[in-house]
């Protein structure tokens, strides 16, 4: 049996949530698959440079190495930043 730690979200994490897990006990779980969704947590970040409490959460993507070294992953992140900082235009 191998063992899964949950990575830290940040270099004063002591201890994190699950908010969902993705696995049941006993399923098989093969190389890069996602386990479980992390809860978000509220941390306190620069803007325009004045502490301000926000919620963060931690996002993973998995690519193929042959087009990991390319731009299809730059431009996947931006297309998702995008539409986190305005999701009303998912609507169309």
């Amino acid at each position: 049996m191998s063992e899964v730690t949950m990575p830290r979200l940040s270099d004063t994490m002591q201890e994190g949530t699950i908010a969902r897990w993705l696995k049941a006990p006993g399923e098989e779980i093969h190389k890069g698959e996602v386990l479980a969704v992390a809860a978000t947590r509220k941390q306190f970040v620069p803007v325009e440079g004045q502490p301000v409490m926000r919620d963060l959460m931690t996002m993973t993507l998995s690519a193929d190495h042959r087009i990991l070294y390319g731009a299809t992953v730059a431009r996947f992140l931006q297309e998702v930043k995008r539409l986190l900082q305005n999701p009303y235009s998912l609507l169309g």
